[in-house]
C-alpha cells in the first residue's frame, strides 16, 4: 500500500514539474496542462512510472522486514559470512 502512495507522490510531483517548465517557457495553462498530461501517458513517462514503483515496492519491503525482525538481523542476514 505505501508503495502506490508513493508513487502517487511521484506522478504529482512529476506533474508539477512539468508544469512549472511549462510556465517557466512561457506557455498557456491549457497548453500546459495538455502537454503534461501526453507527457504523463508516453512511453518513456509509462517506463519511469514503473520503474519507480518497482522501487518503491522494494524498498517497502526491506522497511517492513527491518521493522519486523530489527537492522542488526537483517544486516546479519545479508553481510554475514557463510562457514
Amino acid at each position: 500500500m505505501k508503495s502506490f502512495v508513493y508513487l502517487v507522490g511521484y506522478i504529482i510531483f512529476t506533474f508539477i514539474e512539468h508544469c512549472i517548465k511549462g510556465f517557466i517557457n512561457g506557455d498557456e495553462l491549457a497548453k500546459v496542462i495538455g502537454d503534461t498530461l501526453s507527457y504523463l501517458v508516453s512511453k518513456d513517462s509509462i517506463i519511469n512510472i514503473i520503474m519507480v514503483f518497482i522501487v518503491f515496492l522494494i524498498f517497502s519491503t526491506f522497511w517492513i522486514i527491518r521493522n519486523y525482525i530489527g537492522a542488526k538481523e537483517l544486516l546479519q542476514l545479508f553481510f554475514k559470512k557463510v562457514k
